[in-house]
């Protein structure tokens, strides 16, 4: 499939609490590009991504939220799939 230059098409989703009250949501970006993002949720809306630097990117995967029973944290642990669907996968980003 043909995407348009620079066309992102954000796709799988999860929110991230941290330790200090900050709100963040990390998704895979496909289209032109094939990366895993982070931004962070700011009431005055001036925010950008950051490209996570990770050897695949995720497609689909999920995370140690709050949800899910675990405390809100600095780290972000991601479990799942990436080019390969039938190999699972673990990544863990440390938020600055």
């Amino acid at each position: 499939m043909q995407y348009a230059p620079n066309s992102e098409i954000p796709g799988n989703a999860r929110f991230h609490a941290t330790a200090d009250d900050r709100l963040f949501i990390v998704y895979y970006c496909g289209g032109s590009v094939n990366e895993n993002r982070l931004l962070q949720i700011l009431p005055e809306g001036d925010n950008k991504p950051v490209r996570l630097d990770l050897q695949e990117p995720f497609g689909t995967f999920f995370t140690a939220a709050e949800r899910g029973g675990s405390a809100p944290s600095d780290i972000i642990d991601l479990f799942g799939s990436g080019r390969d669907s039938q190999v699972l996968r673990y990544a863990r980003v440390r938020i600055r």
